[in-house]
């Protein structure tokens, strides 16, 4: 494989072997140099100088997808309390259970305050993105409307909402348009970031899509089976469309971890979790590069929160810059940053260098 061919991801436009969730996966790609961000090393290597504000010389980039924010009910005690409704000719509260049923009961360990307090530790702030989906909608856990006080809350710490777009998104143009138009809505003001729920992408379809509507920038672009750099990148970039060809006016901020892949596809244990956190975390730092971390707002509790806790320590103590997807992009445009890819990789698409 070629540089130019695992930067634009040209395998993917012909992929036949994807996962049953229809995900291009790590195990069918060619790139086997997933812990190495090949691409970033040649950009430094031709004249890429990134910074970040405060002289801090990596940045993490802190993610949460909130697909759930309430419990269900289980369908025994649902069973349970509309029988004894039932018996009793009570209809009132039968009612009330098959609406407890549908409306589901909140759950305050989903709730941000948790992820929010361990960031305030840190001076981080994070970009969090919800659903905003119809009750009839796959994974519908939330009315939008009836969340104003978490919207509140991630305001007040200065962190980002952005869309998490559902499972019928990644491929449907209106789809997304009508779910961005939603949240904006709910929150009274525009939405910059998108990241696809389950990881859905469409090479480079989404990426286009994402553009037409005005997207700022993506944060869904990695493997959900494996950690690293799904394209070798571990800045933020703007795709080429191979069939456009032509750079896409969106930014991509690649993601390099999530929580679920670490013991859920990787099965590591607790020690090789970690592990492999502190790896990625000083390669990106070599790299002066963005690190992008997802981690779910019901993974605050146990291990899981005490191992999102030592990350956002040991990212601390490299000196990272823990911000917004939002700000990250921000800050990488009004440096120029993209312009300077842009033109390497430009001189990059020219020649036939091997990964």
């Amino acid at each position: 494989m070629e540089l130019w061919q695992l930067f634009t991801a040209e395998e993917e436009y012909r992929a036949s072997l994807k996962d049953r969730y229809g995900r291009a996966p790590y195990w069918a790609s060619k790139n086997r140099t997933v812990f190495t961000p090949v691409i970033s090393e040649y950009l430094l290597q031709n004249g890429l100088r990134p910074h970040y504000p405060g002289n801090k010389k990596f940045a993490v980039c802190l993610t949460h997808d909130i697909d759930m924010l309430y419990n269900n009910i289980s369908r025994k005690q649902l069973a349970k309390n509309g029988a004894k409704s039932l018996v009793t000719l009570n209809l009132q509260n039968l009612s009330k259970n098959l609406q407890a049923g549908l409306r589901k009961r909140i759950n305050p360990h989903f709730h941000i305050a948790e992820t929010l307090k361990i960031e305030k530790k840190y001076e981080a702030k994070s970009s969090s993105y919800f659903l905003s989906l119809s009750k009839e909608e796959e994974d519908f856990n939330y009315d939008l409307s009836e969340i104003s006080e978490i919207f509140d809350a991630i305001a007040k710490s200065n962190g980002e909402v952005g869309l998490h777009g559902g499972h019928l998104a990644s491929n449907n143009i209106s789809k997304i348009r009508q779910e961005k138009e939603k949240l904006e809505a709910a929150i009274g003001r525009s939405v910059d970031g998108y990241r696809s729920h389950y990881l859905k992408f469409n090479t480079p379809s989404t990426w286009e899509h994402l553009e037409t509507l005005n997207f700022k920038y993506d944060t869904t672009y990695g493997f959900a089976d494996c950690a690293g750099f799904r394209n070798g990148m571990c800045h933020p970039f703007q795709p080429y469309s191979l069939e456009k060809k032509a750079f896409l006016n969106i930014v991509e901020l690649p993601l390099v971890i999530m929580d679920n892949t670490l013991w859920k596809y990787m099965n590591l244990n607790e020690a090789g979790q970690f592990e492999l956190c502190k790896q990625l975390i000083d390669t990106v730092a070599r790299n002066n590069g963005v690190l992008t971390l997802l981690w779910h707002n019901t993974q605050m509790q146990g291990h899981p929160g005490l191992l999102y806790d030592a990350i956002l320590k040991y990212a601390n103590e490299k000196e990272a810059w823990m911000t917004t997807g939002n700000e990250i992009v921000d800050f990488w445009k009004e440096n120029k940053f993209h312009e300077v890819t842009k033109n390497i990789f430009e001189e990059l698409k020219n020649n036939r260098l091997p990964v």
